[in-house]
C-alpha cells in the first residue's frame, strides 16, 4: 500500500494490518490550503486504481496571554498592554470586560509570540480586560481576565539625577501629566518647597531654584483636574538625593588654544569664598595650583609648568567649598616648556644695523620679535636646522638699549611638543644709525 500527497512527489509505504492500512507523515502540512492524498496498492506486477481525498489543515488558534502591566498594578492614563501567544497576521483586540466593549484599536500582529498594544486617555478607574485574536475569520478563545487601576502617577524628576550635582542656581526638570501641577518638597522645610509648577503640553516641567552648597533630598507629587472636575492627587516620588555644588569657575585667561609657557598666569571669575584648583596634565603627570575667589569675584593663580612635556593640553579649573566641588571648566591650550638658546647679540654688546641674531633650538621655525610688542617682527621666519638658527633683522631697531624675544615651532616629533616657551635675550646696545654721507 502506497500513499502520495499533492505537495510532494515522494511515495510512502503504509502499514497494513488485518486488512486495514495506516500512515502518519512527519512533515507538517502547509495550513489553510487544499491538499490531496492518493492511495493505491501493488500486488505482484499489478497496480490498483488510485483512491484520493482532499483535505485542509486549519491553524490552531492560540489563546493569548496578558503579562503587562502587572496584575492589579497602578498605571497612568497612557499604558502599554503586552502579552504572549500572538500569531503573525492575526488581528488582536482588547476588551473592556466591565462594559463588554472594545478597548483601544485592533492591531494586526507582525510576528508570532510577544505582542503589545498602546492605550491612551484612559479614565481614572479599575479596568478588567481580556484579549482575543482572529486569523482568517477564526477567533481564538479570549485570554484570562487581567485587572489594573488607572491613577495619577507621581511626576518624574529628570534633573537632578540621583546622587548627581547641580550648581547653587540651577533648573529642576521633570515630566508629568499634561496640564497638571507639580509641587516639590525639600527635606528640612515644612510643607511644599515649590508649588504650582505647570506641566506643559509636551509633558515636561521645570523651575529655577537657588540653594546653598550642601547635600539635599527632594521629592515631588502632582495634581490634576480631571474631565469631571475632580482634583486628582498622585503619590509622592521616591526620595532623590543630590549635591548642590559651586558653579564651575569661568576661565578668562589663557584664551582657547592659546600658548602657555613654563610660568603661566591663569585667571577668571567665580563666587567669592570659593576655592579654585587649576590642573594641567601631561605625560602621566599633573600639576595643580590653588587660589581663592576674591570679593570682586576675580581669581588668579601663577604656576610653574616647566616639568611637564609640551604639546596640546587641557587646562581644568574646579571650584570647591568644603567637600563639595564643581564640575570642571576646561580650556584647550598649547603648552610650550622647551627653552631655545639665544647667543647673538651677546649681553652688553654694541651692535649696528643690520643686526644679526643667532642661537640654538630644535627642528622647526622660529621668530624674533621686539621686547615691547610681539606684533613687531624683527625676523618673521627663522628656519632651524642642525640645532642652530640665525637671521638678520628686517627693520631698524631703536638706538641704545634693547632686548628681543624668541619663540619657535617644534616639528621633530620627539616628545609631542609643538611650540617652545618665549625666551628673552639679555640687554644689548644698538648704535644709532649713521646719516648718509654727502659728497662735496
Amino acid at each position: 500500500m502506497k500513499v502520495k500527497f499533492s505537495d510532494s512527489p515522494e511515495e510512502h509505504l503504509a502499514t497494513v494490518s488485518n486488512g486495514n492500512w495506516a500512515f502518519q507523515r512527519a512533515k507538517e502540512f502547509a495550513p489553510d490550503i487544499l491538499h490531496t492524498v492518493e492511495v493505491f496498492q501493488v500486488v505482484g506486477k499489478q497496480t490498483s486504481e488510485k483512491a484520493s481525498k482532499t483535505f485542509t489543515v486549519l491553524v490552531v488558534m492560540l489563546k493569548p496571554t496578558i503579562t503587562k502591566p502587572d496584575a492589579d498594578s497602578k498605571v497612568g492614563r497612557v499604558v502599554t498592554v503586552g502579552g504572549e501567544n500572538g500569531m503573525a497576521g492575526a488581528t488582536l483586540q482588547l476588551r473592556d470586560v466591565r462594559f463588554d466593549r472594545p478597548l483601544g484599536a485592533p492591531k494586526v500582529l507582525s510576528q508570532d509570540g510577544v505582542w503589545s498594544i498602546d492605550l491612551s486617555q484612559l479614565d481614572f478607574a479599575i479596568y478588567t480586560i481580556d484579549a482575543r485574536q482572529t486569523l482568517k475569520g477564526r477567533p481564538s478563545e479570549p485570554s484570562d481576565r487581567h485587572s489594573f487601576e488607572v491613577v495619577l502617577l507621581p511626576p518624574e524628576i529628570t534633573q537632578p539625577t540621583p546622587e548627581g550635582k547641580l550648581p547653587r542656581t540651577a533648573t529642576l526638570m521633570g515630566k508629568g501629566m499634561v496640564n497638571g501641577r507639580v509641587e516639590v518638597f525639600l527635606e528640612g522645610r515644612p510643607g511644599p518647597w515649590l508649588t504650582d509648577i505647570a506641566v506643559g503640553g509636551n509633558g515636561e516641567w521645570q523651575v529655577d531654584v537657588t540653594l546653598p552648597v550642601g547635600s539635599k533630598t527632594i521629592w515631588a507629587r502632582q495634581t490634576f483636574m480631571d474631565e469631571g472636575g475632580k482634583l486628582r492627587e498622585s503619590d509622592i516620588t521616591a526620595l532623590l538625593n543630590y549635591d548642590v555644588v559651586p558653579a564651575a569657575p569661568f576661565i578668562e585667561t589663557p584664551v582657547a588654544d592659546g600658548h602657555i609657557g613654563r610660568l603661566t598666569v591663569v585667571s577668571g571669575f567665580g563666587v567669592p569664598g570659593d576655592s579654585v584648583t587649576v590642573t594641567v596634565a601631561a605625560g602621566g603627570r599633573s600639576i595643580q595650583a590653588n587660589t581663592r575667589v576674591l570679593e570682586d569675584r576675580t581669581w588668579s593663580v601663577t604656576r610653574d609648568f616647566s616639568s611637564l612635556v609640551g604639546g596640546r593640553r587641557t587646562l581644568e579649573a574646579v571650584a570647591s567649598l568644603g567637600e563639595f566641588a564643581s564640575l570642571a571648566a576646561t580650556r584647550p591650550v598649547v603648552l610650550g616648556t622647551y627653552l631655545p638658546t639665544l647667543d647673538e647679540p651677546a649681553a652688553g654688546r654694541w651692535v649696528s644695523h643690520p643686526l644679526q641674531f643667532a642661537g640654538r633650538g630644535r627642528k622647526g621655525m622660529g621668530k624674533v620679535v621686539s621686547w615691547y610688542n610681539p606684533d613687531v617682527m624683527w625676523v618673521p621666519e627663522v628656519p632651524i636646522a642642525s640645532d642652530k638658527w640665525s637671521g638678520e633683522s628686517t627693520q631698524s631697531l631703536p638706538g641704545a638699549g634693547n632686548w628681543y624675544r624668541f619663540q619657535q615651532d617644534i616639528t621633530d616629533g620627539a616628545d609631542g611638543a609643538t611650540v617652545s616657551d618665549w625666551v628673552d635675550s639679555q640687554r644689548f646696545e644698538v648704535e644709532p644709525a649713521r646719516p648718509p654721507s654727502v659728497d662735496t
